[in-house]
């Protein structure tokens, strides 16, 4: 984690600090960096919370202490163990006391650790969506501390893209990828994939929906014109599945080869 170009929160006691999600408890974190003072009476300490509190008096040195009154620059490493799944780093410049001025500068500041990476996320998602369908989720199972990022091929992220639930438009298909890792204290997992597979709905499939129900079947009923009687009702030209300008037995055929049931994907081909 690089905490240069970060925001920090300014504080009247205790400099600015930088609050790090996702750790390890237990784990053993070097925070590194580089430091001066602006001022001959200041002093720049280093020190960390391990618990994520907001409290500067909970902050202790890091090991070793590192603390420096030097007007030019100076690296700076030390370490802290985790307690917590979160911990705040604070860099402060004092010059006679917490809450007077303060007079420093640092750069560069980086936290690494010896703790493995977050586990590769496991994706939960339907197996199946329809091609344009919207509104489509997938999840995270079992989610733990840090951030999340995903991306997609073969459809589009409208929302959710840096959270534990993501929700996406399907494309045109055959299929689609969802992808996602996990960072945490700096550390990121390796990639989660999940594919889902795109359905082309068949054109009996009146509602989208990539099945052939009953939805489909009154469609087609309220549509009927017989043979060789012109159906001119614009809303109902879905319904001439052999385009012979009726609505008859013949596309209610057409039908009946393609009915699969309410959310059970009908075959796309179904009406050739």
């Amino acid at each position: 984690m690089r905490a240069a170009g970060l925001l920090f929160v300014h504080l009247s006691g205790g400099g600015v600090r930088q609050d790090v999600a996702g750790c390890a408890v237990g784990a053993t974190y070097t925070i590194a960096g580089w430091m001066r003072t602006n001022s001959a009476s200041a002093t720049c300490r280093v020190r960390c919370s391990p618990t994520a509190s907001t409290a500067w008096s909970t902050a202790v040195d890091l090991n070793p202490a590192q603390v420096t009154s030097s007007s030019s620059w100076v690296p700076f490493s030390g370490t802290v163990i985790a307690t917590g799944t979160s911990m705040t780093i604070w860099l402060d410049g004092q010059t006679g006391g917490e809450d007077l001025n303060k007079a420093s500068c640092f750069d560069s500041v980086t936290v690494t650790t010896n703790a493995a990476p977050p586990a590769t996320p496991t994706i939960s998602a339907p197996p199946s969506v329809c091609a344009g369908s919207t509104g489509n989720t997938a999840a995270i199972m079992n989610p733990a501390g840090g951030t999340y990022s995903w991306t997609i091929i073969g459809g589009t992220i409208t929302a959710g893209s840096a959270s534990t639930t993501v929700t996406y438009t399907a494309g045109s298909g055959p299929g689609l990828t969802l992808y996602a890792t996990q960072t945490a204290c700096g550390l990121t997992s390796a990639q989660g994939s999940k594919v889902v597979t795109v359905n082309t709905p068949p054109p009996t499939d009146f509602d989208g929906d990539c099945d052939v129900d009953s939805f489909d079947v009154s469609h087609m009923a309220a549509c009927l014109s017989g043979p060789q009687v012109e159906q001119v009702v614009p809303a109902c030209q879905t319904a001439d599945l052999d385009r012979d300008g009726d609505i008859d037995q013949d596309d209610f055929g057409i039908l009946q080869r393609c009915y699969s049931g309410e959310n059970s994907p009908a075959d796309s081909n179904c009406a050739e």
